[in-house]
């Protein structure tokens, strides 16, 4: 147990009260949390130089959220502590949950000199994405730079803030890329993410005359099991469209870019996403929640079919329009039960679509096994398993440019930009958020 420390005087990274379950008489009472850096303070006033009880919240301690409960509880545990049971109203709950397990490993020591760098995989407004070998590992990571100057000029630092959150935070799962590191210097933020070197959906798909019906639905039924994770985990998504969903070498869903997504209780009401997958509801400027994301999956369903948009419009209002008022236009020869999916996906009223178990359900993915979905038993029969080193699934604009990390001088000040508890590592990476 560590010591209470009354001098600390860092700022909290969250404060407030909880009901802790007492590990003597297990009755519930109303107590103080204090976290400060690595250390969280358990007091009965505001006051932590009061504190009964102080812990280190280290990498091998377990963060579990339990939303069933009314109200919601999480558990905080590791061999320093025992078990510590709290409660309190869900958005509190979520808070503390998401920032405890961002502080697990908050201290890291990656730097550009422990990486080579092999080719250019991407590159955006904001910075590029980069295939890196760790030098002393051998591991191949997708290292994701991120310019400060321009995050900052458009007021867009939040947008890196919540990828490194919520990917941090997110339960690990085999159909979303899992964030490994992430480290800053004074001009710019690395994210190391899972390398996927199977390269990009789209491309995959734009490269084969016909894509088998089958392997359409199991990558749908890969991407349902991944935008289920997220709406469990009260993310939602936003961003779902063909350039951010990757395959890995054996030809499996990877969703990436968490740029957009957000943590909701219910609802939210901010104006993002692509322009062709944004739901009615977005450009009607009401409140949504999670049914945005069927509505997207919808899209790109359609996408993946008939190699093209549904509402499409080389004119933006008139795409909106096409998008609130019009059916989507479906080929006479389209596959039954696949159109049947996308009709009731891109239903105008999101209350009206269909809900995860439903969109299971349908006869789309009648015969499917969800368990062997997961655990990747089943293959697509059009994908080659890809060497790691020649990363031929990404766009040749890109893997042609000489590999290199430039050193942008921007003219910021001191600690401009700078985010406490950006950088992060697990130290065994190599052995960290296996899936079979």
């Amino acid at each position: 147990m560590t010591e209470p420390n009354p001098k600390d005087d860092r700022q909290p990274s969250i404060v407030g009260k909880l009901r802790h379950k007492s590990r003597v008489l297990g009755i519930w009472q109303l107590r103080y949390f204090t976290l400060i850096g690595q250390t969280l303070y358990i007091s009965k006033t505001e006051n932590i130089d009061e504190a009964q009880q102080a812990f280190t919240i280290d990498k091998d301690t377990e963060i579990e959220l339990d939303d069933d409960k009314d109200p919601p509880q999480f558990t905080i545990e590791n061999a320093e502590i025992g078990k510590i049971i709290c409660s309190g109203i869900l958005p509190e709950v979520l808070a503390w949950v998401f920032t405890l397990r961002t502080c697990k490993t908050a201290n890291a020591g990656f730097s550009m000199d422990q990486f080579r760098i092999l080719q250019v995989l991407g590159r955006g407004f904001y910075g590029k994405v980069m295939l890196v070998e760790k030098l002393d590992t051998g591991e191949l990571f997708a290292l994701k730079t991120i310019r400060k100057r321009r995050l900052l000029e458009l007021n867009q630092l939040s947008t890196v803030q919540a990828e490194r959150a919520l990917l941090y935070q997110l339960p690990k799962h085999p159909f979303i890329v899992n964030l490994m590191f992430a480290f800053q210097t004074d001009h710019k933020f690395y994210l190391g993410l899972e390398y996927a070197a199977g390269g990009e959906l789209m491309r995959h798909i734009r490269d084969q005359t016909v894509v088998p019906i089958e392997d359409t639905r199991l990558y749908l039924a890969e991407i349902t099991l991944a935008i289920e994770h997220m709406h469990a985990n009260h993310i939602i998504y936003r961003d779902l469209k063909p350039e951010n969903i990757l395959l890995d070498k054996y030809g499996h869903v990877k969703i990436t870019d968490f740029g957009l997504s957000k943590m909701i209780n219910e609802t939210t009401d901010t104006f993002c996403g692509t322009a062709e997958y944004l739901a009615p509801e977005v450009l009607r400027q009401e409140k949504y929640s999670f049914p945005v994301d069927w509505w997207a999956m919808g899209i790109l369903l359609y996408e993946i079919l008939y190699e093209n948009t549904p509402f499409y419009d080389d004119n933006q209002t008139t795409m909106f329009e096409n998008i609130l008022n019009k059916e989507p236009d479906i080929p006479k020869f389209g596959h039954k039960t696949a159109t049947d999916l996308i009709r009731q996906l891109l239903n105008k009223d999101p209350n009206e679509r269909p809900n995860v178990q439903q969109i299971k359900a349908h006869p789309f993915f009648r015969g499917i096994d969800w368990e062997k979905v997961y655990t990747k038993q089943y293959k697509p029969s059009s994908f080659q398993t890809v060497s790691e080193y020649q990363p031929n699934g990404f766009a040749n604009e890109f893997t042609i440019e000489t590999p290199c990390d430039s050193e942008t001088q921007s003219n910021l000040q001191s600690g401009e930009g700078f985010i406490p508890d950006f950088s992060f590592g697990a130290p065994d990476a190599n052995l960290a958020f296996k899936f079979t």
